[in-house]
């Protein structure tokens, strides 16, 4: 690695002298096969990582590998050496077995040209899991769910589609350093929402079809 190298891709950059990464499944606790698609948990260890956190084994534990691997929460995929953060791992939405990572429809819908911010969450319609997407367009644009919703079906698999319907709002809220809120961060629950039947709104798919979600309740914790 140049450290005089200027980075022009999304990447969080090469892994510095003396640590080692991998990536592991969450699920089995094996390691991912190393491939510019394939992601998977990272975990870090080397020198310049803690040995646990101060008088809290407990947390330790839930963190730290028996061999002194860190586990950081992020899920990435490393390609030509380069890391790049995917999600964290406790924001993943899971579709039926599958795993959607709410930063990569965030990502895909922001190159749609109507689209100013957006902010994927996961929701619980009948019993299951689906992405949600709340979109606020740019000043002046105009777009129906449906658009927003076939756009995204164009270009991913069946299990990525926003099921979970689309909303639309004035604007996402974000954090101090401007990342988007998750669902437990907006204070998005359950209670906030009234969900009714409308056939001209919401995204089609297997959870949430003919639904519209209104806010009733839109704060931060």
């Amino acid at each position: 690695m140049n450290p005089a190298e200027l980075s022009t891709d999304s990447s969080v950059g090469s892994l510095v002298c003396g640590t080692s990464a991998r990536l592991v499944d969450p699920k089995t606790g094996k390691d991912v096969p190393v491939h510019p698609d394939s992601t998977g948990e990272l975990w870090v260890k080397g020198p310049n990582i803690m040995k646990g956190y101060w008088r809290n084994p407990d947390a330790t534990k839930g963190t730290m590998s028996k061999d002194g691997w860190l586990r950081t929460g992020d899920m990435a995929r490393v390609d030509n050496g380069r890391w790049f953060i995917v999600d964290r791992l406790k924001e993943l939405i899971k579709v039926k077995g599958f795993q959607v990572a709410p930063a990569e429809l965030e990502g895909l819908l922001l190159e749609n040209s109507k689209v100013a911010d957006v902010g994927v969450v996961g929701v619980v319609i009948q019993g299951e899991e689906c992405p949600r997407a709340y979109v606020a367009l740019k000043p002046g644009m105009t777009a129906t769910k449906r658009e927003i919703a076939e756009f995204v079906e164009k270009q991913t698999t069946r299990y990525k589609w926003l099921t979970g319907g689309v909303v639309f709002v004035d604007e996402i809220p974000k954090n101090p350093v401007s990342f988007a809120l998750s669902n437990d961060r907006w204070g998005l629950h359950a209670n906030d929402f009234i969900v009714r039947e409308d056939s001209e709104k919401g995204a089609a798919g297997s959870c949430g079809e003919g639904l519209e979600a209104v806010v009733l309740l839109y704060a931060l914790l």
